[in-house]
């Protein structure tokens, strides 16, 4: 390969990608640049949603989860108030969702708050740790009240499967 071919190709490829400088803001420091996804349109969301749940049931169905939540519910063990705590904390987690997604804009006549500057916003900076640490607790609190009973590789299945099912239900609204 001659020395001609090589630059050749390295103009190409310099072409093909394009070095982008950093934006500066003004004061001289780098600013991330946000590219905006456009959010699916609504006959997406749906069909993913429906997707989430149709796997959410087969994994439930395959380990029994109806049969797994009466076995908790059944003996008074420290397992079971584990569960009702975990229980408790996501829907702690659901009604701050509500509240800032629905309640604050309509009471207010705003939009919808936007989460990705949530540590700018006065009252996402509130909320928002609040309902992360109540839906870790949740989720560490169904792992540890079906543990006994799914195992190593069902639990974390059957309990994500459903979670992710109702995040993706709650995304279509």
């Amino acid at each position: 390969m001659s020395s001609y071919e090589q630059t050749d190709i390295r103009r190409r490829a310099a072409k093909t990608i394009e070095l982008q400088e950093p934006l500066l803001d003004s004061d001289g420091n780098r600013a991330q640049r946000h590219t905006k996804r456009s959010r699916p349109s609504f006959i997406t969301r749906i069909l993913i949603a429906i997707k989430w749940i149709i796997i959410a049931a087969i994994i439930s169905w395959y380990f029994d989860a109806l049969q797994g939540v009466h076995q908790v519910l059944e003996k008074d063990t420290l397992k079971r108030k584990i569960f009702y705590l975990s229980l408790l904390a996501l829907l702690g987690m659901l009604l701050i969702f509500i509240y800032l997604q629905y309640y604050i804009p309509f009471t207010k006549r705003v939009s919808p708050p936007k989460y990705s500057s949530w540590n700018t916003d006065d009252t996402l900076k509130k909320f928002i740790p609040i309902a992360t640490s109540m839906g870790l607790i949740g989720v560490i609190g169904l792992l540890i009240s079906f543990w006994h009973i799914w195992g190593f590789f069902g639990t974390p299945l059957v309990v994500f499967s459903a979670l992710k099912s109702i995040i993706n239900i709650l995304n279509i609204l």
